[in-house]
């Protein structure tokens, strides 16, 4: 990045210089509107930031100017002043400055540069689906794109990129209206919001050499994010497409932060199990589906067996790692539908939906050996199991279930430990 600077005082260059510097940015000084203007002209530059009153003219001047020229009409400029009259304000507007900072307060003035610095540095990543049948402004946009370091896949066809839109993941869909094929860009579009899943929200980026109000208007209505007329010029499809994958990548960030935080909800912290609440509410569903449906549903209650000696023994923490394997181990011994929670410290539920009780004793003495024999954490540890079961056509509720299970636990305690107790319902 490469900024020109345009103030007359040295000392407040020199602040400048430091705040800029701070910010490892490249930047030129010239104290007067004929210089910056002779520096614009021979440098490439990505930002111009000059005094409203220059020692030969005005930073209006200079803006004035440069915005009558097509090379440098779209430079951004960000004017200096203290002062703060509406008049100036219009003044400046309608010359074209691009963003007006007050000089008055120094520290104000710096955050305003670091965020205006950082906002232009900002580097967006993605995938685009780019379609464009007009070869020349496709190679003119693709070529932009590629610079921004974006993954672009083109096609001249919606038909073709609407196959592809099924196959692949996009963070950014930039199509012309009109393409040739049987399906137009806004049928695309109308395709891409018709989905059910989270990719109807892919943001849409709408390319037309019809630069008419309606159109406008009936493109947005249709789903499009934003709208871009023909000819496309680049500063201005590069602050679209960066808005746009900007807001996308924020969006999926607070959507990810939002299936953690239900996740967390949910789930036992330490075993990665379902936790007792989510357990409550889940096994009263099934219970119901399995009278609806007329099939058999167990219950099997875990407890291990004398944990508190392995806490008392060893510590709280050999006691987690005890508890976290043993997750991981009624999670590989779960089918899909199954639901495996961590009832409360050393006890443990899983829920079998579509298992009769003959079917569930021999998961449950499965899960009771491996459970001795795993020596989890690297201690010897065992399980009393209690195995209940909803028949077919029986009616009842999680809460009965769960206390015919609870009963049979406490079989296998006095029976000895390290073993499975059944009763039925």
């Amino acid at each position: 990045m490469r900024i020109l600077v345009v103030v007359g005082a040295k000392l407040y260059q020199s602040l400048i210089q430091n705040v800029l510097g701070e910010l490892q940015v490249q930047a030129d000084y010239v104290a007067d509107g004929q210089s910056a203007l002779q520096a614009v002209y021979e440098n490439k530059y990505d930002l111009l930031c000059l005094e409203l009153m220059l020692p030969d003219m005005t930073g209006l001047d200079v803006c004035r100017q440069l915005r009558a020229e097509a090379a440098t009409a779209l430079i951004p400029i960000v004017l200096l002043t203290s002062d703060d009259k509406e008049a100036t304000l219009k003044d400046s507007l309608e010359a074209g400055i691009t963003e007006i900072l007050h000089k008055s307060n120094f520290a104000d003035l710096s955050r305003a540069f670091k965020q205006l610095v950082s906002g232009m540095r900002t580097q967006v990543m993605g995938r685009v689906l780019y379609v464009e049948d007009t070869q020349m402004v496709a190679k003119v946009t693709l070529r932009l794109l590629e610079k921004m370091g974006l993954r672009v896949d083109h096609f001249i066809s919606a038909d073709l990129a609407w196959e592809q839109f099924e196959r692949q993941d996009y963070d950014l869909v930039i199509t012309d209206i009109l393409v040739e094929g049987q399906l137009s860009g806004t049928g695309l579009l109308r395709h891409i919001r018709g989905l059910d899943d989270e990719r109807s929200r892919i943001p849409v980026l709408a390319i037309s050499g019809l630069d008419d109000t309606a159109r406008r208007i009936e493109i947005l209505r249709q789903g499009a994010n934003d709208y871009i007329a023909k000819p496309v010029v680049e500063e201005e499809l590069r602050a679209r497409v960066t808005n746009l994958l900007t807001a996308k990548h924020l969006f999926d960030t607070v959507r990810e932060q939002q299936k953690k935080l239900e996740e967390f909800a949910v789930t036992d912290q330490l075993t990665g199990l379902y936790n007792r609440h989510f357990l409550h509410e889940a096994a009263q569903q099934a219970v119901a589906n399995a009278n609806r449906h007329k099939y058999a549903l167990s219950l099997l209650f875990l407890d291990l067996d004398h944990f508190k000696r392995i806490n008392d023994s060893h510590g709280h923490d050999a006691g987690d790692n005890v508890l976290r394997e043993l997750g991981a181990l009624l999670r590989k011994n779960c089918r899909d539908g199954d639901i495996a929670a961590r009832f409360g410290g050393e006890e443990f539920v899983v829920l079998l939906v579509e298992c009769g009780l003959e079917h569930a004793q021999i998961k449950a003495e499965r899960i009771r050996a491996e459970i001795e024999s795993s020596k989890l954490a690297g201690y010897k540890v065992t399980a009393s199991i209690g195995v209940a079961t909803l028949s077919i056509g029986q009616q009842t509720c999680f809460e009965e279930l769960f206390k015919q299970a609870d009963v049979a636990v406490y079989a296998a305690k006095r029976g000895g430990r390290n073993r499975v107790a059944m009763t039925g319902t």
